[in-house]
């Protein structure tokens, strides 16, 4: 909890009466409410933020890393909505959401369904707006109700934008009108980048397309983070690609985070549950958990606070 000792935690837990939970004889569990209040109480503010995940080639572990940091965002305290763009719908079946009994984004534009009204929630301070096939034709709709592509998805999340501190949007790996008007109404897109050629190459593409996108409506934002995923310290070629990354690309868009490779994923989804639910610990919930907190902006509010007290 941002630096504080265990024994910090424990007198604040006594003293304000915060609800915890033992799940073992010797392990027990701070809910994010919680989680919140201490923190908030220590002098930590949520920003509110609208992030983009997005990166034109497919399986770099795009839908893996929103998904995960967003429920350790939640851990937090940090008040967390997801919205899943990718018409294959992983993203929300890793939470296990009934099948096609819920509202997606292509009945917001098709049927001017309320945004409300697509959101599930799923975990304490946990909630999204999901995915599925349906979405292959938002395209198209799109078109059809001649949407304003720069304004289409900031003006709807305007209308919930306060009841959230981060917003992650999961966008698909492809150029289209979704991706785009994501684009516009983020403050920051975070790029996943594996080890390897292809991949590399879907980077040029992808900050390439940023760049028309904020060139073609004069926006200021979004700016851009890279995050090194899948990363495997055996493999020799891993370290040149991220010599060559490190060459080519300014520090401060690269996020001070390595994502290593981990089967905790995969198990994770063969069990239906979350990798921070395992007992042990593992390279994935490290190297999430530190992603996280980059992103709510703990680890530098630790950096700059004394809070162990």
């Amino acid at each position: 909890l941002g630096g504080l000792s265990p024994q910090a935690i424990y007198k604040m837990l006594k003293a304000k009466e915060l609800e915890s939970i033992m799940i073992s004889p010797r392990k027990k569990v701070i809910p994010p409410e919680s989680v919140r209040t201490i923190l908030i109480d220590k002098g930590f503010k949520y920003q509110k933020q609208i992030l983009a995940f997005d990166m034109i080639k497919g399986g770099v572990g795009k839908t893996t890393l929103s998904s995960t940091v967003a429920a350790r965002a939640s851990h937090y305290g940090c008040k967390t909505l997801i919205i899943d763009f990718d018409l294959q719908g992983n993203l929300s079946r890793s939470f296990e959401l009934p099948n096609k009994t819920y509202k997606i984004w292509i009945d917001i534009v098709k049927d001017n369904v309320d945004v409300n009204e697509t959101i599930i929630n799923v975990s304490p301070y946990l909630d999204i707006i999901p995915s599925n096939l349906n979405n292959s034709r938002l395209d198209i709709e799109m078109q059809h109700a001649s949407t304003n592509i720069k304004d289409h998805v900031k003006d709807i999340l305007d209308n919930v934008i306060d009841n959230y501190d981060l917003i992650i949007i999961d966008c698909p790996p492809a150029i289209n009108k979704v991706s785009a008007s994501a684009i516009c109404a983020s403050d920051k897109v975070i790029i996943p980048l594996n080890p390897d050629p292809y991949a590399m190459d879907g980077l040029v593409m992808t900050l390439n397309e940023i760049k028309r996108i904020k060139k073609s409506f004069k926006l200021k934002n979004p700016d851009y983070m890279i995050v090194w995923n899948k990363y495997d310290a055996r493999k020799r070629l891993g370290a040149i690609y991220m010599h060559d990354l490190a060459s080519q690309i300014k520090v401060e868009h690269i996020l001070p985070v390595v994502i290593r490779t981990d089967t905790s994923y995969e198990n994770a989804i063969a069990n239906a549950a979350s990798i921070f639910e395992a007992s042990k610990n593992t390279n994935a919930k490290e190297d999430i958990d530190q992603m996280a907190r980059e992103i709510i902006g703990l680890n530098k509010w630790v950096e700059e606070n004394s809070i162990d007290k």
